[in-house]
């Protein structure tokens, strides 16, 4: 582990309106990441205002007091920086990168968005707008968004996981200004934010700039907690989308653990050894022995509530999905059954440490990686226990979870069928 990738290289404060800010200092390049990691994603939603999270992804850049619409982004880049930010069930992520003499810039256009988002009409309707397009290009006209959205809403019945993170469209459309108000009083608060900055700076010096420019926002209301509601699932789920598409594709989603899961670093080397590279076993089952898919991965986000374990397959032309089905499930069958070999183990683990220090490589992925650590697994420094956790990983701790989670019982299955030469899609009247 590099000198500057050590537990004790970490910087951390809690100001007294509870911000919490950690930092990482490398000064290998003339650089800095910044990350504002909140604590609020489509988990803290109800039906009425889904996707306002997300919507807020785009409102916080829209315009406050001191930086008026479109002068956040003008104001970085004048300087050489850049920003962005993603929105997930659990966080809202907002990130600058900019040169290392930025960081009293970057302090200050942070500090104005948090303590005086514009949460006006204007705001609302312009940002609404362009969240209703990309909903349209992401799911409603994509599908293989709209399966995935299918799965959820059909994986869970109660469990605000079950709808997406963008939001339905008719929620999208209802969501008001009081809405945005309170979402706001309540979700982007000091309390809720966990500042993580990786780069050429001096450690101190960043924490006292970070206490001056933030502690004076204002503690905010106790947040409503979420009710983990989902009842266990007793039977196999199975939906059918019919859309215009070139290729079936088949998801099948299992409910998983959750990110404080002992059993966490298990999933993520199962997740490997199934479907990540060639030598994985659904690769080599589905495409590259048998031919029957194009293409197979497997999916699992750490989450906050207990997640989907996704395993993605899109079908060959000519061949019977249920072909495809029959052989994953056979798969999955015989990793429950028998243990993963000593050689699959070795190089699932060796991947993910690779691709964990191919992450850290960067000031962004740094900064990235705390927050989604401080958020997701409770403390920032977890993350320079991930490489340890998943070696520690046995092959009969794979097979244990495997048998506790890749049954039928468990099970969700989304198929999306191509319409026929001619067809055309239906909405209800």
């Amino acid at each position: 582990m590099s000198l500057l990738l050590r537990p004790e290289s970490l910087h951390s404060r809690v100001l007294d309106n509870g911000l919490s800010a950690h930092v990482l200092p490398d000064d290998a390049a003339p650089s800095l990441a910044w990350f504002t990691t909140w604590r609020v994603g489509s988990r803290n939603e109800r039906p009425g205002i889904t996707g306002i999270s997300h919507l807020f992804e785009h409102m916080m850049f829209n315009g406050a007091r001191k930086y008026g619409p479109r002068m956040f982004d003008r104001a970085l880049e004048s300087r050489g920086g850049a920003s962005n930010a993603y929105t997930t069930h659990d966080v809202t992520a907002y990130h600058d990168v900019v040169p290392s003499t930025e960081l009293a810039l970057v302090l200050d256009l942070e500090s104005d968005r948090m303590r005086d988002l514009e949460l006006s009409e204007r705001n609302l309707a312009s940002e609404r707008e362009v969240v209703k397009e990309e909903r349209r290009m992401r799911t409603d006209e994509s599908p293989a968004g709209a399966l995935w959205e299918h799965l959820f809403a059909a994986a869970y019945l109660a469990h605000p996981y079950r709808w997406p993170i963008i939001g339905w469209m008719a929620d999208i459309d209802a969501i008001t200004v009081p809405d945005i108000q309170e979402y706001f009083r309540i979700h982007y608060q000091p309390g809720n934010a966990i500042v993580t900055l990786a780069g050429d700076v001096d450690p101190a010096r960043a924490l006292d700039d970070i206490a001056e420019a933030l502690s004076s926002l204002p503690v905010g209301p106790a947040r409503p907690q979420v009710v983990r509601s989902e009842p266990p699932q007793r039977g196999e789920r199975r939906i059918v989308l019919k859309k215009e598409a070139q290729l079936p594709t088949l998801l099948v989603g299992f409910h998983a653990c959750d990110a404080a899961s002992p059993d966490l670093a298990t999933h993520d080397v199962l997740q490997e050894v199934l479907g990540q590279g060639d030598s994985s076993r659904l690769r080599r089952a589905l495409v590259l022995d048998a031919d029957l898919a194009v293409d197979v991965h497997v999916d699992f986000p750490w989450t906050l509530d207990p997640g989907l374990f996704v395993i993605a397959a899109t079908v060959r032309p000519g061949v019977d999905p249920a072909r495809v089905e029959a052989a994953l499930h056979a798969e999955l069958a015989r990793i429950a059954a028998e243990a993963p070999s000593a050689r699959e183990m070795d190089a699932a683990r060796a991947q993910l440490c690779a691709d964990h220090w191919r992450r850290l490589k960067t000031n962004e992925g740094r900064a990235d990686m705390l927050g989604t650590c401080a958020a997701l697994l409770g403390a920032p420094h977890l993350l320079f226990d991930q490489p340890a956790r998943w070696c520690s990983v046995t092959s009969d701790d794979v097979q244990r979870v495997a048998s506790s989670l890749l049954h039928e019982d468990n099970r969700t299955v989304a198929l999306l069928q191509p319409l026929e030469d001619g067809g055309a899609e239906r909405d209800a009247s």
